[in-house]
């Protein structure tokens, strides 16, 4: 199903929602930065443990929004999302154990974009004034979080990162 087609019900619902991308999120970095790690690349590593703590910090302040309410539960396996639509997502399949702190970034901020463009889509489709209103406050959120990674993209840039070799590369039969 894609995002076009999920509809929030109520603030809640809204809440929920983002609350279970940001901890799918969460967890789906973990992996990968367990992964870059274990592959010697601490540094494309880093940027998603910044990121990583961006995400938690978007957490906290959801948690801190939801208190008072009942939160509909939303258990990853009955998500309303597949993963190559779902806004804050980590694509995966462009991710690799040579990449780049530039390319780890440059990822980091396609994935902000997207959930960028689902808050978009509850501003302008959403059933009501309230679940438009919660929705343009976490899209002013994740705009400055966007700032933040462009400027640490442009720190990036200017230390001119090269790109990773592999000197042992798996052995794959043909």
């Amino acid at each position: 199903m894609n995002n076009e087609k999920l509809i929030i019900k109520s603030p809640e619902h809204l809440l929920a929602q983002v609350y279970a991308m940001k901890c799918e999120s969460e967890d789906r970095l973990q992996d990968l930065i367990d992964s870059l790690e274990q592959h010697n690349n601490s540094a494309a590593a880093d940027i998603f443990s910044r990121t990583i703590e961006l995400i938690k910090h978007s957490i906290k302040n959801i948690e801190h929004q939801a208190q008072g309410m009942q939160l509909p539960e939303i258990p990853p396996w009955e998500s309303q999302w597949h993963c190559d639509d779902q806004p804050d997502c980590l694509c995966i399949e462009n991710a690799h154990y040579l990449m780049t702190p530039l390319q780890a970034l440059e990822l980091a901020i396609f994935n902000e974009k997207r959930l960028q463009e689902f808050f978009i889509q509850q501003i302008d489709k959403g059933i009501n004034a309230e679940i438009r209103l919660i929705a343009d406050e976490f899209l002013i959120q994740e705009k400055q979080l966007t700032v933040q990674m462009h400027a640490w993209k442009e720190q990036l840039e200017n230390s001119q990162t090269e790109q990773n070799e592999d000197f042992d590369p798996p052995n794959v039969p043909e």
